[in-house]
Parts: C-alpha cells; structure tokens; sequence
C-alpha cells in the first residue's frame, strides 16, 4: 500500500496528464513562506449543511476577531469573493490544495480517499494579503459513524505555531466553517485530518473579503 500510495503522488506531481486533469501544484509544504494568522482562527461546525446566514454570520464574526486598528467602521471594504475548489479543480486564485500521503486517487473521476492519522491529509494554501478575512466552508464525506476531525494552521518546525480545532463529525456529508484574518502578505496554510476516519474531500468554498 505504501508503495502504490507513493506511485500515486508521484503520479500526481510529475504526469503531464494527471496534471492537466487535476490542476495539482507540485509544490513542499516545506519550502512555503508561511504566516501566522493575525488572530485565532474560528471554527463553525453545526452538524448540519451550512446556511447562507451561517456563512454571512460567521464571516461577520471573523472580521471581528481582527487586531484592534485594522478594522474600518464599515463590515467590509470591499464585496466578498468566492471561489470553488474540488477534487477535479484543486487550484484557483490564489488558493490550492495539496494532499499528503492520500490512501486512494483516482484521477479519471476526479475522486480521492485520505487515510486516518495526522500523516494522511490536506491542505489548503492561501496567498494571504493584509487587512483580509479568509473562511473556507468545507464538504467532506466519511462511511465513519464517529469521525474525528481536526483542523489547524501552522505547521511545525517553524516559527508559526499550530493553532488547532477538533470537531466530531457523523456518517455521510459533513459541513463546517474555518476562517483566519491576515494583517501581512505570505501563506495561510490550513490542514485537515481524521484521527480515526478514512474520508473524502468533496468541495471547499474560500471566501474572501478585505476590512
């Protein structure tokens, strides 16, 4: 398995086709320039499908959580933006995924599997700006009754400590919410993984908007 799952990722970094398929950026998470966030990063999970208030209210609420001085008096300088990733389109914007160690790819219909434990997982890579909120609003899928699923930012060896949040999830689809605010240019990288669960990752909507 280790040897097939390694085929995939090579597969996945260095075919032409594959690439071209699923638009995936061979790039270390290693070698990125990464920021911390300016404040705590927020979670939102309802057990249930997000609601278009719940998104207005959430990123309300992460714009709040920004240092004291950047924010305008306005909510927002500026209308949100929104762009989609999915396992067929895992880079648009200034956004891309990157999975490490995934246990199934199958680049034909655009689907792929992570594995439990924190070593199988992706994550997301945002060209942070100044002055900006950032939330993702995740869909993933798990056969798992119980899944445990933990979130967070940072990454270790650096000097951007994890920030992490721990949700459990329910079999079948799952929504949540995770936002970060910028004050300075470089990075966000957020990761996701199960503990316990193998799992699919479905869509993820990142919404911006500068304050």
């Amino acid at each position: 398995m280790k040897k097939l799952t390694a085929l995939f990722v090579a597969v996945a970094l260095f075919s032409p086709a594959f690439a071209q398929k699923m638009a995936v950026p061979a790039t270390s998470k290693s070698k990125l320039h990464v920021v911390a966030p300016a404040a705590k990063p927020l979670l939102l999970h309802t057990g249930k499908p997000l609601t278009q208030n719940d998104k207005r209210q959430f990123l309300a609420t992460l714009i709040k959580t920004a240092p004291t001085g950047t924010r305008k008096p306005q909510v927002a300088s500026a209308p949100p933006s929104t762009i989609t990733l999915t396992p067929g389109q895992v880079s648009q914007g200034n956004v891309y995924l990157i999975m490490e160690n995934p246990g199934y790819v199958d680049a034909t219909h655009s689907e792929f599997q992570i594995n439990p434990g924190d070593k199988s997982n992706v994550s997301f890579v945002i060209a942070g700006q100044p002055n900006t909120a950032y939330y993702l609003a995740v869909k993933v899928s798990t056969y798992s009754t119980a899944p445990q699923f933990t979130i967070y930012t940072g990454t270790l060896g650096t000097d951007v400590p994890i920030t992490s949040e721990n949700f459990t999830g329910s079999a079948g689809d799952n929504e949540f919410a995770y936002g970060v605010v910028s004050n300075s240019a470089g990075n966000i990288l957020i990761t996701i993984y199960s503990a316990n669960a193998y799992w699919s990752f479905d869509n993820c909507e990142v919404t911006s908007t500068t304050f």
